[in-house]
C-alpha cells in the first residue's frame, strides 16, 4: 500500500478491507445516473472520516483545515490553514512537539491507478501560539476527475533524557484522510 510508511498499524490486515468498504461506499455515493455536487459531497465525507489507526483518539486530527492552491496562487500543491496546536490537538501529557506527516495520493477510479502527488514531514511545536505549517507542493498534476487524498499521520513526542521520543501507544498515533477531493 502506498500509505505503509504512514500507517502505524503497517500489520494491520483488517485495514485493507475497511478501506476497500470505504471506497466502494464512495463509489455507490456518485455513481448514480445523474450524480449531483450533494452526491460527490456526502462520498467525500465518508472518505474524510477514515482512519488507518481505529485505535487512536483523533479528536484534532480532523480540524485541519485544507484548501488546493489555484493557478493564480503559485505552484500546484495544498495548503493547511494556521492553527494553534495547543488547543487543536490532542495531545498526551508532556508533549513537547509533533512529528507531522502528509502525503497526497490521486487516483484514476476506471483505471484502478494511483499515485504520488507529493509528500511533507515537518515538526509542530506543541505551544498555544499560532503555527502556519509549510505548503505542500505537487510533483506532478492530478487529473481534473481523479479523486485526490490527503493522509495524515501525527507522532506525538516528548523530551526524556534530553532525547525526544515518540509516545508508543497507538490511541496517540493517529492516520487518516482529513481531505478528499
Amino acid at each position: 500500500l502506498l500509505i505503509a510508511p504512514l500507517n502505524p498499524c503497517n500489520a494491520d490486515k483488517k485495514l485493507m478491507f475497511r478501506l476497500t468498504g470505504t471506497l466502494n461506499r464512495f463509489i455507490h455515493c456518485i455513481s448514480s445516473a445523474n450524480p449531483t455536487e450533494a452526491d460527490r459531497s456526502a462520498g467525500l465525507a465518508c472518505l474524510r472520516d477514515f482512519q488507518f489507526n481505529d485505535q487512536a483518539i483523533v479528536a484534532g486530527l480532523l480540524n485541519f483545515s485544507v484548501r488546493a492552491n489555484s493557478k493564480d496562487s503559485g505552484p500546484p500543491g495544498l495548503t493547511i490553514s494556521p492553527f494553534i496546536p495547543g488547543s487543536s490537538l490532542q495531545a498526551p501529557n508532556k508533549t513537547a512537539q509533533i512529528l507531522c506527516r502528509i502525503m497526497v495520493t490521486c487516483s484514476n477510479l476506471e483505471q484502478t491507478s494511483t499515485k504520488l502527488l507529493g509528500k511533507a514531514e515537518f515538526i509542530i511545536p506543541y505551544q498555544k501560539e499560532l503555527y502556519e505549517p509549510p505548503a505542500l507542493l505537487f510533483t506532478s498534476l492530478p487529473d481534473t476527475d481523479d479523486l485526490m487524498l490527503m493522509i495524515v499521520s501525527l507522532e506525538f513526542q516528548s523530551l526524556h533524557n534530553g532525547e525526544m521520543q515518540r509516545d508508543e501507544r497507538l490511541r496517540y498515533r493517529p492516520c487518516g484522510i482529513v481531505w478528499a477531493r
